[in-house]
């Protein structure tokens, strides 16, 4: 590896590697095995060519550049993509999706937009309302403006399909119900959002306490 320049103006050269890696992280429950990546560096670019390995019991690949200057991110382009990945969040939903997602510059804003498939999933665990994501989603959005937020990361805009290819089976205290979803994760990392429509199939039913 070698650096020289300045931040504004970065001189990067060499690469890093990783053969057969292991990571584990407890929440939201993400384990990798055997992973690959290479890292190339030239100048002001940073390059992806190679990312793969075993996400969760499914696969994970990926590639693309990022470009440095003026102190920070002056370019990036990421494509990451998943195959039966398996996840049991949000809500303790277990699910086994697919995706294909990008994260390009788009004028001042870095945007990550892409598509989400839940090729299977079911959700038999009882929910609170008045506690935990459920609740956060539906209080009042209130400013804090004591909030140090990063600017790179306020720059962020997600515009995320998330749809079924098989309806979800739902068995708790508030529904028995097969629901298929056609949903946009829209917002940036501070305030999200969801838009779309989620549909129950004939025969469902929801509990109201």
């Amino acid at each position: 590896l070698g650096a020289t320049g300045s931040v504004a103006a970065p001189d990067l050269s060499g690469f890093v590697s990783l053969a057969n890696a292991s990571i584990v992280v407890d929440e939201p429950g993400i384990a990798a095995a055997g992973l690959s990546a290479r890292v190339d560096l030239a100048g002001s670019r940073i390059t992806l060519t190679e990312l793969a390995g075993e996400v969760n019991g499914g696969t994970l690949t990926g590639s693309g550049t990022v470009t440095l200057g003026d102190g920070g991110v002056q370019d990036i382009d990421l494509q990451l993509s998943t195959d039966n990945v398996a996840f049991d969040a949000p809500l303790e939903l277990r699910s086994a999706s697919d995706s294909t997602v990008r994260i390009n510059r788009r004028g001042d804003e870095f945007v990550v937009d892409g598509q989400v498939t839940i090729q299977e999933a079911g959700l038999t665990s009882d929910i609170n309302l008045d506690t935990g994501l459920l609740a956060a989603m539906a209080s009042p959005r209130s400013l804090d403006l004591t909030e140090k937020r990063n600017p790179l990361v306020e720059r962020v805009r997600f515009n995320l399909t998330v749809d079924t290819a098989t309806p979800v089976l739902v068995d708790n205290n508030l529904a028995r119900a097969e629901v298929t979803a056609d949903l946009r994760v829209l917002g940036t990392p501070y305030e999200m959002g969801l838009s779309g429509r989620l549909s129950l199939l004939e025969g469902g039913e929801i509990t109201l306490n």
